[in-house]
């Protein structure tokens, strides 16, 4: 039997806060959140609701679901794929039906419902154990709130360049390993008539990677906790702003896309 579904397609059953549990995980343009509950039963078996928003792990989480369900054979797992899940999930959660697991990019819009404290508490749960601490200190600070542990990360991604070796080998170029040097590369394919960059950019998502890439040299030094600080007195004057301390960064993000 197949367990995938996808959209409306899909009817999860009731269920309360009390018996709801989350696991969030972070990708780098943004990580994922997880809940568990009982589900319903039929004769001799638990059926839990796998929700999650990436179509293209779909046969990865099936291959996991399979392993789980041979290792577990009293649970049956339905595998739900929802390609817009911020907001497929909070039409669930509003109408108390949240599926038994959950996966959604972590963001700004995970940190509101974390915030709402409606997944379950993982404070005193041995798998957080498990979980990398650096990666659970970012969902920590999504959450603003250090009182519960209502999401777990498991997995985190990186930001980086994928270049031709092709194309660098038949024009000479060495590998960029400074601003200038990327931008000399630029210059040189540029004259050599060929496209530095292709911007991936039908959806609006896909600016974030370069952008979080640059940003996250201005954003240490406890930039985002300074900024929370000043709250709704932040502004152009302010110790710290966005206007200020990440001009640069917008300004290389505009001269990278102007070889795009």
């Amino acid at each position: 039997m197949k367990r995938t579904t996808t959209g409306s397609r899909w009817r999860p059953r009731p269920a309360a806060r009390a018996t709801i549990g989350a696991v969030a995980a972070l990708t780098l343009a943004g990580v994922a959140l997880t809940a568990c509950s009982p589900a319903s039963t039929s004769p001799g078996q638990t059926t839990l609701n796998f929700f999650q928003f990436k179509g293209e792990a779909l046969a990865d989480f099936e291959q996991i679901i399979a392993e789980f369900e041979a290792e577990n054979p009293d649970i049956k797992v339905v595998q739900n794929q929802q390609p817009d899940a911020d907001t497929s999930i909070r039409t669930l959660l509003v109408k108390r039906r949240t599926p038994d697991v959950i996966t959604l990019n972590a963001g700004g819009k995970i940190g509101e419902l974390l915030r709402a404290k409606v997944f379950y508490d993982f404070t005193d749960d041995p798998v957080l154990k498990t979980v990398n601490p650096a990666v659970q200190d970012i969902i920590a600070d999504l959450a603003a709130d250090d009182s519960e542990v209502n999401a777990l990360g498991y997995v985190n991604n990186a930001n980086g360049i994928i270049y031709n070796k092709k194309i660098f080998r038949e024009q000479g170029l060495e590998v960029p390993e400074t601003w200038d040097e990327l931008i000399e590369v630029c210059e040189k394919l540029s004259a050599a008539g060929i496209t530095p960059f292709y911007g991936t950019l039908a959806d609006s998502w896909t600016v974030l990677p370069s952008f979080n890439g640059m940003g996250a040299y201005p954003a240490r030094d406890g930039f985002f906790d300074q900024l929370r600080e000043l709250g709704a007195a932040v502004g152009a004057d302010s110790a710290v702003s966005f206007q200020k301390d990440f001009a640069e960064t917008g300004e290389r993000q505009a001269t990278l896309y102007s070889y795009a």
